[in-house]
């Protein structure tokens, strides 16, 4: 429990040059987070007044971003649907927008 305006949403090997360019400003955590070296996980960056204020590593298995299309929301359009599908030879869960 928090209070932000914006989510942003990288996926795995986002540089972090890309990460800074989205937000609008230099997060030193970006690099801290390994997001650019990692497809372990989606990066979701929780920020208030051009500053961040929280931020989750998101496994990918609890849910993949993957088919987003949107890398920032507003706090009342972050909502996504969780779907079962297969995804080569396994059932793999997706993470889509409402």
């Amino acid at each position: 429990p928090f209070k932000w305006n914006k989510l942003f949403i990288f996926k795995p090997y986002t540089p972090i040059d890309s990460i800074n360019d989205k937000l609008g400003f230099v997060w030193e955590g970006a690099e801290k987070s390994h997001i650019n070296q990692d497809d372990n996980f989606n990066l979701l960056v929780f920020t208030e007044k051009n500053k961040v204020i929280h931020y989750i590593k998101w496994p990918r298995e609890k849910g993949d971003f993957m088919k987003i299309k949107k890398l920032k929301y507003s706090y009342d359009s972050a909502i996504f649907i969780l779907k079962k599908e297969k995804y080569g030879n396994q059932d793999w869960f997706f993470l889509h927008e409402k």
